[in-house]
């Protein structure tokens, strides 16, 4: 399959990221300072980029250079501990999304778009919904400018609702954030332009990934099991904290993701 020019522009944009020591931290691709884990992520993350492999298994390969480093686990600088496989999965997907969306912005302004509307999913959190289905400038310019019609050519007022450097100071683009960037024609229709947080729908998802390392952790414990009585307890507990899950899921309609109940995902 032929790359994308967006594709390999979001790969070499990964490699000035992690040579980059000056680029504004909310902006970066990668890690900083440069160490194992910004190493690692960024030797994995082009190949996702270029379609040569998918996120599971970029997750799978970053997973397994860790443990061979020697490295089982990261503590952020809140405190919170992740399994080295949370910690890749958040990493990669953080770092695959920031790229792609970068490339994008780049691909935009060679052709001339200065202004894009961001996207999202229905369960976005309370940092990136107040952004999505916005539109932003590319190049600083904000509130109601008139421009030509993307198809009829008459003038319209657009109104910009801010810059995306701002939307990033205000916490868009997190890690783990799973917006795009997509181009705006003036003039015509933004499909997510009412756009209305639902908290419900983000408590939601942070339930399913509360259950979902419960249900590795008894897994966890069934595989350490020492004699029959543990083994059948920790049986019992998988299958507790399986069926939670399946009720959980009855009752939100959300899409199970048995990978991230396997062992391999948090452990390699």
């Amino acid at each position: 399959m032929p790359f994308t020019s967006t594709a390999a522009q979001a790969a070499s944009m990964v490699a000035v990221s992690l040579e980059n020591r000056l680029t504004n931290l909310r902006e970066r691709i990668t890690r900083y300072p440069r160490d194992a884990y910004q190493r690692i992520v960024a030797t994995y993350t082009p190949s996702t980029l270029l379609g040569i492999t998918t996120s599971q298994v970029q997750q799978a390969r970053i997973v397994q250079r860790f443990l061979a480093e020697g490295i089982t686990g990261f503590v952020d600088r809140s405190g919170r501990r992740w399994t080295i496989g949370a910690y890749a999965e958040m990493a990669g997907r953080t770092s695959v999304a920031r790229a792609y969306n970068d490339a994008g912005v780049w691909r935009m302004q060679q052709n001339g778009i200065e202004l894009g509307t961001i996207s999202g999913g229905a369960d976005a959190c309370r940092k990136c919904a107040p952004w999505i289905g916005k539109i932003v400038s590319f190049v600083g310019t904000t509130g109601d400018v008139v421009l030509p019609h993307a198809t009829r050519g008459e003038p319209v007022t657009v109104h910009i609702d801010g810059t995306l450097a701002q939307a990033r100071a205000t916490g868009w683009g997190h890690p783990n954030d799973r917006c795009k960037v997509d181009a705006y024609s003036p003039g015509l229709a933004i499909p997510q332009r009412d756009f209305q947080y639902d908290k419900q729908a983000e408590h939601e998802r942070a339930e399913q990934r509360r259950l979902e390392p419960e249900i590795r952790s008894a897994k966890r414990n069934q595989a350490a099991a020492m004699t029959d009585t543990d083994a059948r307890r920790a049986a019992r507990d998988v299958a507790k904290a399986q069926a939670e899950m399946r009720g959980f899921l009855k009752q939100t309609g959300r899409k199970r993701s048995t990978y991230r109940e396997q062992l391999r995902f948090a452990d390699g």
